[in-house]
């Protein structure tokens, strides 16, 4: 791979926060640089310390000209010193010192002899660190044309022995073009043939580290992509758990608080908690098998069908069989979930559960001891397609708490392979059974940890507490009724056993049955095309005896107050059709209203009322 091709790669990576490619390559030049600067420096101390043992008579070797052999010295620290003045940086920084150390070497092959030439090594290894081939082959043939000059200069000057140059008697003795051609035979062609091979074998050298060079920053951006990739979808997954308490604060009749830690980056557990109407509070948690992206995307789409098809209303055995049905379908991974949905009725106290092989919830019961929930479990999500669920129904008291958790808690182990255990739950549980929720919830937690004392967490740890505090007091009645025209006659049982608590009077009972029947009709009609839903009704009368009934349905966003009114003013024959019945409620009620809110269509008509003297 090109340095172009890399950089350009590891710069498309970028964004993950890894060092750029001109970083890089940058950096490595700068140390490459420091290190010919010291060479530099090197060279030069060995230079002053060789010319001073001359001087002293401990080194017997011929100069030649003292002069050149300080302009040497001076120009090996002079590349140095401009290396240390800019740090090591700028475009013709490697140019200068090597070229400096390239010189100065062949002046000491020309001053010294032969034995110089091993320092053109230095120049030749170093310029295989920048990775640059064109400045290699600059540095390459920078020695091949200074060596034979110098060596032939040394020879013309004397500076060498006639034996090294193959010679009998002086050299004076000798011709010019003799002494060149024995120069470059014995002395040129063997240093210049070495160097050579010092070139390949550092070249091959240089390649095979750049190349695990590259390798190894290959992985590390693969790596760091892979841990960012996953340190994402950590923050996705738990975004699309709610995080925030107090959860609901415009309700004071329960409290609730959850966690979850995660194995690994990502996990399979998963809670949930929500409002499916005003006066139901739908809590979930589950546990995907398997761990890692699989596991969280099969999280996601599980706990996403859940609190789709709770929002319809359904009993949430219907919830369950809709949603093993539908994560059954293409399960190519075998994946499965185990899961517990529960409905609390904030009027009444009522919580409506179903189990999908989950983990028994601990309740409070009635002597104020956390126990076990003993119910039917169902086979798990996704283990088999044709499971239907059965639901089953407890009360909750004012004061209880109930608390869901994943096999993550009570399976965590310690070093002597022991487990938490349902026991050791329950003790806590019943040791803080007056705590807060959320010291509940991070104490036992800290709990966990303690007792797993050196053990990893092997497992996700998911826990979820809540408290009914007291009943929903605003002083509306409800109940839910399949969006079906059969179902009319069961809504007006329900409404007339309303009507006859507070004693509504026979003219506005017939108003309101009349509107009734025709917006509950408009519901069934448009409100779930092709498929079932479900309607709430809900009744109010206020301390001005303002009756108000109000219809609330999860189908297809539409205003039935958007259509024009007819004119009654035309014969039947003229009118246009539709309308008449929005009409005749618009006519009978003091107040009708539309909103769309919380994924909900909400129609709401109020009228005074006179109610009935005992």
């Amino acid at each position: 791979m090109t340095r172009e091709k890399l950089r350009e790669k590891i710069n498309r990576l970028i964004n993950w926060g890894l060092e750029s490619v001109d970083d890089i390559m940058e950096r490595n030049e700068i140390q490459a640089n420091r290190m010919t600067a010291m060479s530099l420096f090197n060279l030069a101390l060995v230079s002053i310390l060789a010319l001073i043992f001359a001087k002293i008579g401990l080194l017997n070797t011929n100069y030649g000209s003292f002069l050149v052999y300080w302009i040497i010295i001076g120009e090996f620290l002079a590349g140095a010193l401009y290396c240390f003045i800019r740090l090591g940086r700028g475009k013709v920084t490697k140019y200068i010192v090597l070229s400096s150390t390239i010189i100065g070497v062949a002046g000491l092959l020309e001053n010294v002899g032969p034995i110089a030439a091993i320092f053109l090594v230095i120049p030749l290894l170093l310029s295989e660190r920048y990775f640059n081939v064109k400045f290699s082959v600059y540095i390459l043939s920078l020695v091949l044309i200074i060596v034979p000059f110098m060596v032939v200069t040394g020879a013309l000057l004397g500076n060498y022995e006639p034996d090294m140059l193959h010679l009998e008697g002086a050299l004076d003795d000798h011709t010019k073009g003799e002494i060149v051609r024995n120069a470059s035979l014995y002395i040129v062609l063997p240093i210049e043939i070495g160097i050579i091979t010092i070139v390949i074998v550092s070249v091959n050298t240089a390649i095979k580290g750049k190349q695990l060079a590259d390798e190894d920053t290959q992985t590390k951006l693969n790596t760091s992509r892979i841990e960012s990739e996953l340190s994402l979808a950590q923050n996705i997954q738990a975004n699309m758990l709610p995080r925030i308490f107090p959860a609901f604060p415009e309700h004071s009749e329960f409290d609730i608080y959850a966690f979850m830690k995660p194995a690994k980056e990502v996990g399979g557990d998963f809670y949930d908690f929500f409002m499916t109407d005003d006066s139901h509070l739908a809590i979930v948690i589950g546990d995907v098998s398997g761990k890692g992206v699989p596991a969280a995307l099969f999280m996601v789409t599980a706990k996403t069908l859940i609190k789709d098809y709770s929002l319809l209303n359904l009993d949430p055995a219907e919830v369950f069989t809709r949603v093993n049905k539908l994560l059954s379908e293409g399960n190519d991974f075998g994946l499965f979930v185990t899961s517990f949905l529960g409905i609390l009725d904030l009027n009444s106290g009522l919580l409506t559960f179903v189990n999908a092989g989950h983990n028994p919830p601990v309740i409070k019961s009635e002597d104020g001891s956390f126990t076990f929930l003993k119910s039917r479990r169902g086979l798990v999500l996704a283990g088999l397609d044709s499971t239907k669920y059965k639901s089953n129904q407890t009360y909750l008291k004012p004061g209880d708490r109930i608390l869901l958790y994943t096999d993550g808690v009570t399976e965590a182990n310690n070093p002597n392979n022991e487990l938490f255990s349902e026991e050791r739950l329950l003790k806590y549980m019943n040791d803080n059974k007056d705590t807060s929720l959320d010291k509940i919830i991070n104490g036992l937690y800290k709990e966990i940890i303690y007792f797993q004392d050196t053990r990893e967490q092997f497992d996700d740890i998911t826990m979820l507490i809540l408290e009914y505090l007291h009943p929903l007091d605003d002083g509306s009645v409800s109940k839910v009724f399949v969006a079906d025209t059969n179902e009319i006659d069961a809504v007006n049982e329900f409404l007339e056993t309303e009507y006859d608590k507070i004693k509504l009077g026979m003219k506005d009972r017939y108003a309101f049955t009349v509107s009734m029947e025709e917006m509950f009709t408009n519901v069934c009609k448009y409100a779930y095309p092709g498929r079932q839903g479900n309607v709430k009704v809900q009744i109010k009368l206020d301390n001005e005896q303002n009756l108000f009934i109000m219809l609330k349905d999860s189908g297809i966003p539409f205003d039935p107050l958007k259509h024009q009114d007819p004119d009654i003013t035309e014969s039947a024959s003229e009118r246009k059709i539709g309308g008449l019945g929005i009409f005749m409620v618009k006519k009978m009620m003091d107040n009708v209203s539309y909103e769309y809110k919380d994924s909900m269509n909400i129609f709401t008509m109020s009228k005074k009322v006179v109610l009935e003297e005992d």
